[in-house]
């Protein structure tokens, strides 16, 4: 009895030990300045819809082959939390098909094809950085 005791606590703490290393490092609260930029998407507007409803500004259709890239093709949705990055302080109302923008997303996104999901951050592209 007493041997079996001591396997049962045996395995007890090995997996509860190992449940902590599996927690270790998913922090997804870590600020982006201590990752290097993760683009999910980078590539050119193919199209932009305008529909405002609640925080939601509309979307966009973005395709590219960028290899730095986590996709290469999605539509992206605009809401008035997603933070623009560009030279001449450009807006979602600026958006032009054929502009060449980098997408971070917030949060999940739908694996389906192509993806789907919400910009956090959108950077707009200038002649130099092409």
């Amino acid at each position: 009895m007493r041997i079996s005791q001591m396997i049962v606590t045996a395995l007890l703490l090995s997996l509860l030990a190992g449940c902590g290393e599996a927690n270790q490092g998913g922090n997804d609260n870590v600020s982006s300045a201590d990752h290097q930029k993760e683009y999910g998407l980078i590539g050119e507007v193919i199209e932009v819809s305008r529909d405002e409803e609640n925080s939601r500004l509309g979307s966009v259709h973005v395709a590219g082959e960028e290899e730095d890239a986590m996709y290469t093709e999605g539509f992206v949705t605009i809401t008035t939390d997603t933070e623009f990055i560009s030279e001449g302080d450009l807006t979602f109302e600026d958006l032009e098909e054929g502009m060449r923008v980098r997408v971070l997303f917030d949060g999940a996104v739908m694996e389906s094809h192509p993806v789907q999901g919400t910009a956090r951050q959108l950077e707009i592209e200038t002649a130099e950085q092409e």
